[in-house]
This record gives structure tokens, sequence and C-alpha cells, in this order.
């Protein structure tokens, strides 16, 4: 090997000192920029703060710092939370990012990607992602381009061509000069400004994206007719547009800043229990997986290989010894097996003269070779992939191999030919004729301690579990079975048996067979996305460049921290230290996260359904608008502002339903606005009507009182109603974040309980706080509210207690499913 003494220390600085440093970095969260732009100028906020300056213009100055201030102080606060745990997220993802093993000085030491300077000699082995372009000095690589060029088929790359960032090796092991760095590497230049943060959607989010539009979009049409009204009535800007910001404000602004906010802190959490979050709604996403894929070497077992015993098969043990050994220390490709071997042994390196290097897809290695008198080829790799298999059933070694093979060991074989074989035709590897065994090598596995705690907890959530592995079949079924995996051999399928099979013959047993062994990368992607059109919502955990297709491939990708650059590079969720007992606990946290979304969609969508409602009796009634600008800011301020950050921040996690969000929220959301808003409404009318018999007495004729008696008692009376039915609807409303949470079964409306005190503590301080304030004059003057009396807060306390009291009945009864006739 050619002795590279890299760049020196004075040159590294100068090319930093130029600006050619790998400094472009690839965002796995949300910028801060992104965080504050999507939470606080996002495109409804934007609307609200155009309707927030035409209040200032009509000299509403209050009204509009109200507004826009109740919008912002909501999006500020999670933005903020947001921004927290993202410090957090990003300190842990700085310890686990990739990492390049670059030579400088005649020293290699490995250092983080973005320290790469142009002209640096980096040295790349199989699995490595390649960071920057590059020009190979020396060695024999394969490489996989699907990542940048979207084609599956690897090339061969030797000396002197070019590697392309984005790529990743395969086998084989190079030293490589960095021809391009930053944004000028091939991989950035082809995605600029599409790469950053991916957002996959889960379906919890895109349910929420299509209720939020079809909000929008009825939102303009109301405020578009009522300035339609304005217009053929003659009504001016100030008097229509507190009206038209009341109307906007039905679209639930701050909904996607609390969902957000629910994920950042579900991933601050998760961290502290051993895994690395890369996309947001991952932990959510895992709370939809039905079918989880994992593959067998560093999943199910670690990745430390271990040699077991080699059995000759045509020559002494001393001389296979030798054999093997020459192999290993030949070869270019550096497998987890060879390396086991080559801890124990120690052999000669020869002088090759043809070498097909390792790869998951066909499954062996080899080389030909001529070393002075000595000549011929070497085979390794498995022997039912190796040996035709009418040669393999006529072995003498067969049912020592099948034996080894059904106590979960892994079985390799070793094939010599003393004549130089071609290993390759048409650049297509291919095994050669003429082929004689010389030893088979067994190699033992180690079992993670956890694995079978985890596949049971999966289990009990009613996850179907599916191994897939490029390992023999009854190695992994074997090895399935010690970790308490339950599957019978009419479970289990080859790669090879696979192949042979129709599509319809497919799509029968698919759903029958839980082992797929000796399974190519192809076909382990072609299996995620069989599963995937199934209906299912799929997972897969992997860790080799094997799995890097089936990562893409699934709903939800999840790599180990130990696993290839590249796997990580594309994965949703990284388990640190290979911490394969975090994922119970990401399962539970995507049910809290449900859980708490599923609540604040619930009680956004209560407060719009019965603002909606409320509005339009009482403009068929023909009383004043129920509200003003300022006390339709406080009821979203209290009950779907802090209220809902209650929610997010201590929901506990519950099992999800299979219904969509929207049906279930339905059962909580029609129910709880509809008798909100015709409490509300009676009260409205009953107390306007208590008003005017106290003003004018009973059965008065008000027409005969002059315009400014009745301006007068209008200015004052209307504050007044508005006041009780705020009053209301803020009590009622808070009340609903105690059936949300459901401490008890008593208040719960599926007679299910959380044991979750602290967001009804939350509701129940609130509730207080504003009984004490509606004696303050300060809160009741910034509110534009009135002082309420004594008869009057026990009569809006009265009505509250009748809804709390009538809605728990609706819930017992189920009546709403009787009056649809769901049930």
């Amino acid at each position: 090997m050619t002795n590279f003494t890299g760049l020196s220390s004075e040159e590294v600085a100068q090319q930093k000192l130029e600006g050619n440093q790998n400094n472009y970095t690839i965002a796995t969260s949300r910028s801060y920029s992104q965080i504050l732009t999507e939470n606080v100028f996002n495109f409804i906020n934007i609307v609200f703060f155009v309707i927030g300056f035409l209040l200032i213009l009509v000299g509403r100055f209050s009204d509009a710092f109200v507004y826009v201030g109740v919008i912002l102080v909501n999006s500020l606060i999670a933005s903020l939370q947001e921004i927290k745990a993202k410090i957090q997220l990003d300190k842990i993802a700085l310890k686990t990012s990739p990492k390049a093993k670059i030579i400088r000085n005649s020293i290699e030491t490995e250092n983080p990607i973005s320290e790469i300077v142009l002209g640096d000699l980096l040295r790349l082995e199989g699995g490595d992602l390649i960071p920057v372009d590059g020009e190979i000095l020396e060695g024999v690589v394969q490489v996989d381009e699907s990542l940048v060029t979207g084609e599956s088929d690897t090339v061969t790359r030797i000396k002197g061509q070019k590697l392309t960032s984005g790529t990743y090796l395969i086998s084989g092991n190079c030293y490589t000069k960095v021809t391009a760095v930053g944004l000028q590497t091939t991989a950035n230049q082809i995605t600029e400004g599409a790469r950053s943060y991916k957002k996959n959607l889960t379906p919890l989010q895109k349910e929420i994206n299509l209720s939020v539009r079809i909000l929008v979009i009825f939102s303009f049409v109301l405020v578009f007719l009522i300035m339609i009204n304005s217009i053929i009535n003659g009504i001016g800007l100030n008097q229509s547009l507190p009206i038209t910001a009341v109307v906007a404000g039905i679209v639930p602004n701050s909904l996607f800043v609390m969902i957000n906010l629910a994920y950042a802190l579900g991933a601050v959490r998760l961290s502290g229990k051993g895994a690395l979050v890369q996309q947001l709604n991952a932990i959510e996403s895992l709370s939809n997986v039905d079918v989880l894929c994992v593959d067998k070497t560093g999943t199910l077992t670690t990745n430390h290989i271990l040699l077991d015993t080699i059995y000759p098969l045509k020559e002494n043990l001393k001389s296979t010894q030798k054999s093997l050994a020459d192999f290993v220390t030949t070869a270019t490709s550096k497998t987890p097996t060879s390396q086991a071997i080559a801890q124990k042994l120690t052999g000669q390196k020869l002088e090759i003269v043809e070498e097909v290097l390792f790869s998951s897809v066909y499954k062996w290695s080899g080389f030909s070779y001529k070393d002075g008198r000595k000549s011929g080829t070497y085979i390794f790799g498995a022997p039912e992939v190796v040996l035709p298999i009418k040669d393999l059933n006529k072995s003498d070694f067969k049912e020592q191999m099948q034996s080894l093979q059904n106590q979960g060991y892994r079985v390799l074989m070793l094939f010599h030919s003393k004549k130089i074989l071609p290993l390759t035709i048409k650049k297509s590897p291919q095994i050669p004729a003429g082929l004689q065994p010389i030893a088979m090598i067994s190699f033992k596995n180690e079992l993670r301690k956890d694995v079978g705690e985890v596949l049971e907890s999966f289990k009990k959530a009613g996850v179907k579990i599916r191994i897939i592995s490029g390992d023999n079949t009854k190695t992994v079924l074997a090895l399935a079975r010690q970790v308490g995996f339950e599957a019978s051999e009419d479970e289990t399928i080859s790669g090879k048996d696979l192949e042979n099979l129709s599509e319809a013959e497919i799509a029968q047993i698919l759903p029958k067979i839980k082992i797929f062994g000796r399974i190519t990368p192809k076909q382990k992607a072609e299996l995620v996305k069989r599963f995937r059109e199934a209906g299912n919502y799929v997972a897969m955990i992997g860790d080799g460049v094997n799995d890097v297709l089936s990562l893409k491939q699934a709903n939800l990708g999840i790599a180990m921290q130990s696993g290839s650059q590249a796997t990580r590079s594309v994965a949703d969720m990284l388990l640190l230290k290979d911490s394969f007992s975090s994922l119970p606990y990401s399962l539970l946290e995507g049910q809290r996260i449900r859980n708490s979304v599923s609540g604040i969609f619930s009680i956004f969508f209560t407060r719009i359904a019965y603002l909606l409602i409320i509005m339009m009796c009482v403009s068929i009634i023909g009383l004043p608008f129920p509200f003003s600008i300022k006390q339709n800011s406080l009821i979203s301020l209290l009950t779907s502002g802090i209220a809902a950050l209650g929610l997010t921040i201590w929901s506990r996690p519950v099992k999800p339903s299979k219904k969509s969000l929207i049906s279930t929220s339905l059962s909580f959301v029609v129910p709880a606005s509809v008798s909100i808003a015709v409490f509300a409404v009676f009260l409205y009318v009953f107390y306007g009507y208590y008003q005017y018999t106290l003003n004018f007495g009973f059965g008065a004729d008000i027409t005969s009182s002059s315009p400014e008696v009745l301006s007068s008692l209008i200015e004052r009376i209307i504050p007044l109603m508005r006041t009780v039915l705020s009053s209301f609807l803020i009590l009622s409303g808070l009340i609903l974040v105690i059936f949300i949470s459901a401490p008890t079964k008593w208040l719960s409306p599926n007679q299910k309980a959380t044991g979750n005190w602290q967001p009804s503590v939350l509701a129940i301080l609130l509730i207080a706080a504003f009984f004490y304030l509606l004696d303050k004059e300060y809160f009741l003057s910034f509110w534009e509210m009135s002082r309420l009396n004594v008869i009057e807060i026990v009569v809006v306390v009265l009505f509250v207690v009748g809804w709390f009291f009538n809605l728990k009945q609706i819930w017992q009864k189920d009546l709403l499913s009787k009056i649809l006739g769901l049930r």
C-alpha cells in the first residue's frame, strides 16, 4: 500500500481561510428561521396581521393589539419551547453525526464531515456514505449511486475514477482525494433548495391539514359574504371589520404550532431513552405501525460475529486454515465474517488477477490470483448460493451444514480451483464452474439481550413482526426462536423460492410468512413495498447498506447508531448505542403524542363549531353580534391556547383507535359543540330579554323610545350580554379540557380514565383565576367586559352546570349514535 501523507496543518488552515471547507450542512430538523417563520409568519397568521393592520387604520388600536397579540403569544410560546427542544436535540445529533477518516500529516483521525477541506485525503470503506466528491488514488470499491442517480445497479470504481457525494460504498476500501466540498459537491448542487428538512406527513397530519384547508375556504367564503352585505347595506368598515376579524378567527391558527410543539417535546423525552428523532413526526408515526420489519444481523443480533469452527472438506485442518487465512488477507472486501476470521488467522497476501467484491445482492466474493508458481481462484460465500442445488443435495456435508443452521449458526464455505477462472461475464459477477469446496466455516451471532422483550411488547400492541434477512432461512428461524419469536418452518420462505412465485401467489402467501431468508436488498425493499400496498403502515429497522432501499420504502425508517452512514442518513429515527430497548418507549411516546394531538384537535374544532353555530343562530334571531374581537380572543387564549398547551405538555400514552382522527373526534366535537351552542344561545337570548324587561317593562313597545335612549341602552346592554355569553363559553371550554384529560371515569366521555390530573388542575386554576379577575376593573376594561352582579354570576354557573350534566347524559347514553343510527 502507498504511504499517504495527506495535507499538512498549514495547508488545511489555508483551505479553510479560502472558504474551501465542507461546512454546508443538511438539516434533519427545522431550522430556527423555519420554526419562527412557520409558527409565526405562516399564511394564516399573515391574514390575521392584515386584519389587525386594517383595525389600526379605522382607529381600533386596542382591538388590533389584542387580536394580533393573542396570536403572537400562542405562536411565540410554542416557538420558544420548540427552539429549546431543538437545541437539546442538536446537541445529541452532533454527537452522532457522520464522521470521516481523514489523513493529515501522515496521521489518520476521525473528524466530523464538516471539517473536510478541498484536497483532503480520505479513507473510505464498505458502508460509508461518500460525503464529498473525490478521485480514487488507490483501491477498488463497489458503489451504490441510487441515492443520487435513482439507478439501483451497483458500479465498480477503480483508481483514477471519480466518487460522487451522496452515494455509498457497498464493499471494498479506497483512498480518495477530495475534489469538491460544500455547495460545490454534486449531491448538493442536484438537491439544493429541495433537500433540507424532508417533510413526510403522517395520516394524522394529513387529516388535520384537510380539516384546516376546509375551514380556511369556509372562512374566506363567510368573509366574502360579510363584505358583500356591508356594501349592499352601507355598513362602514369600522362596524364590519370586527365581525370579519371574529369570523376569520375560526381558522385554528395555533393548531399547527401546538402539534409541532408536541413533536418537539416528544423528541426530547425520547432522546433521554436512547433514540434520536431525525424527523419530528417519526414518533407519532410509530404509533400507526402495524407491521414491523426487522433485519437479523445488527438488529436481532449485535454486529459482533465470532468465528466458531472450521471444518476441512478436502485438506487437513492446517492447510485449510492457511487457505482461509490467505483469502481474508488478500480480499479487498473486509466483511464482518472475514474480519472474524482475520482475528484468529494470519495469512499471506496474494497477487490478485481479477476480483469480485462482496455484495449482499449475490452473497459471495472471490478473486483469481497468480503468485509465483501458484495460481488459482477462491470463492467465499453461502453454500446454497455458490453451489448448484443438485450438487448441494448430493454433497456429504449437507446434513452437517443443515444441523449447524438449525442451531442458529451462520454457515459459509470457501471454494477453490487451481485454475484462473473468469469471475465476470459482461461486467456482471458470475460464479465459475469447476470449483471445489475446501472448507465449511460456522459463525456465532450474539443476540441482543433485550430483543425478546421488545418484540413481545410490539406483539402485545398488535404489531406484526416480520424478519427479513440475507442469511439462511433456517439460521434465521433458529435465532428467532431463541429470542421467543414464534414461527414454524411453514411460515418461512427464501429469496430463491420467492423469485419462482407469481404475483398472485406472492399476494396469497405474504400475510402468512413471518421469516424471509436469503433476501437481496432489492427483494427486501420490494417486500416492504408490498406490505404497504396491502394497506399496512410499515416500519423497517436496519443497520447495513443492504437496508437503505427498504428503509426509504418504509413509512418509518429506523437505524442503529452503529450502522452504516448511508443507513443512518436515510432513517427517520436513530437508536442511540444500538438501544433496541428504546423502541417500546418510542411506541408509548408516539401514543402520547397522538393522544395530545387528538385532544388538541377536539378542543380547537369544538370551539370553532360552537362559535359558528352561535353566530348563525344569533344572526337568524336578529340579535346583535355576540362577540367583540377582544372577548373572542380571550376565549381563544384561555380555552384553546393555555389549556391546549397543558394538554400538549402533560398528555399520557393511550392506545390509538383504528378509526381516523376525524371520525373519532366527531363523537366528542358534535355533542360538545352543539350542547354548548344551544345553552349559549339560550343564555344570550334569555339575558337579552331579561335586560329588555328590566329597562322597559314586560310587553313594552321600544319603538316609542327616542333614538338617543335606545342607543344608550344598547351600548350598555350589549356588553353585558356579551360578557355573560363569554363567561359561559370560557367556563364550559375549560371544563372540556377536564373531559378530554379524563382523570376519572366519571369525567370521561367514554368511561375510560387516564388518571392524568395535570391538565384538569390547570383548567381548574384558570377557572379560579377567571372568577377572581371578573371583579377587577383593569381586567374588565381591557377585555371590554362588564361587571356582573352575584345573581348574574350564579345564572352563568347554573347554565354551565346544566350544560355539564346534559353533555354527560349525551355521552353516557350514546345519544349521538342513536340519533344518527350509527350503533
